[in-house]
């Protein structure tokens, strides 16, 4: 049943993202399950309410039974051109009601039409929105593939304009170096990685890197430096194109003072902890990210807690 589950998942990931990167960027495909924030409604467990910050569309989602000790900023994936997804709301939903959690999902704007300064711009409106009402110790900042390279990214530009920091990230299979310069990733096929295409990421990152090259680290952060940054929670699945940059994070992450704990799950794909919890591996690295939330640091120190 389990192999059933995740051929059904291959099978609707080949469709909606494979196609999209293979011989090029498709953006009009990508796009075509992009979900309106607005479209999304509070129910008996959770309140929404769809925020203008400075001209940034942020919608926040309330749980029901909620603490007011922690806050999640979220920047979605879809390489730089589309997203969120209805699935990528759902996941931030789910974290927010089991973590009891307040979540802020920022609708940043995407390349082509806009290259890396717009989505800073809209990062930074909804950050210091955040930060207006929160200790930055109470901050967690989350993201998804691009939305993975963005946080890391723009947690470096704070730290250079001398900002206060998130106490925490969250890397769910964060794109580190948008031309994707690792040779280890030829070492998977198309067979094995069936959610990413080099050729249509490529793409992208040029149109989302604008006036910057490509390997600057606002924009391909594998190349910044990671001393001074937040504890950091990074996640990738073996089946990614995207593991082996990972894998180069946490050995630059082990000779720097950064605390970064790597959680790799063996044949999963692409972000897989975003789709809905049918495998075992879902629920188990969606438990190690909510353990993740719920840890207290206490002079740096991570203290888990129990629920």
């Amino acid at each position: 049943m389990q192999e059933v589950r995740k051929a059904v998942i291959m099978r609707f990931l080949k469709i909606y993202s494979k196609i999209a990167l293979d011989n090029g960027l498709k953006v009009n495909i990508l796009r075509k399950s992009d979900v309106k924030l607005s479209d999304i409604t509070s129910d008996i467990d959770a309140e929404t309410e769809l925020l203008n910050i400075s001209n940034t569309p942020v919608l926040a989602i309330r749980p029901t039974l909620r603490k007011d000790s922690k806050v999640m900023m979220y920047l979605h994936g879809g390489s730089y051109v589309s997203g969120p997804i209805k699935l990528q709301v759902d996941f931030i939903k789910k974290l927010a009601i089991k973590t009891k959690t307040t979540a802020y999902i920022v609708d940043y704007r995407m390349a082509p039409e806009n290259t890396y300064k717009e989505a800073y711009e809209d990062a930074m409106n909804a950050y210091r929105f955040i930060v207006e009402k929160h200790k930055t110790e109470e901050i967690i900042i989350i993201g998804d593939s691009a939305g993975g390279g963005l946080t890391l990214a723009f947690t470096m530009y704070l730290r250079k304009l001398k900002q206060p920091m998130p106490q925490k990230l969250i890397l769910i299979s964060p794109w580190l170096d948008v031309a994707l310069t690792n040779k280890e990733i030829t070492k998977l096929t198309d067979d094995d990685d069936y959610v990413l295409s080099q050729k249509g990421l490529v793409e992208a990152g040029v149109a989302y890197a604008g006036d910057k090259p490509v390997k600057d680290e606002m924009i391909s952060p594998l190349y910044g430096d990671l001393n001074g940054l937040p504890i950091t929670f990074l996640l990738s699945g073996t089946n990614e194109i995207l593991v082996f940059d990972c894998r180069l994070l946490k050995k630059k992450a082990e000779k720097s003072d950064m605390n970064l704990s790597y959680h790799e799950y063996e044949d999963m794909f692409h972000a897989f902890v975003v789709a809905p919890p049918v495998l075992e591996e879902i629920e188990t690295a969606t438990e190690d990210i909510i353990n993740f939330i719920n840890e207290i640091v206490v002079k740096g120190k991570r203290i888990p807690i129990v629920l």
